[in-house]
């Protein structure tokens, strides 16, 4: 399972975070609400984030 994190000004992807494990030890709707919320705070340090890019 896996979701991108979007950036808040263009909204292109800035990077992508997933998760994985046996599919039936894996409470779907439950990690898919923890992936999209984990997202969401990437994205609102998505600012300091693209500082970085480019500049290693």
């Amino acid at each position: 399972m896996a979701t991108p994190v979007i950036g808040a000004g263009d909204r292109s992807p800035l990077a992508a975070i997933s998760l994985s494990g046996p599919a039936d030890t894996m409470e779907l709707p439950r990690l898919a609400a923890t992936l999209r919320h984990t997202a969401a705070t990437l994205r609102r340090g998505a600012p300091t984030l693209a500082e970085g890019v480019g500049q290693r």
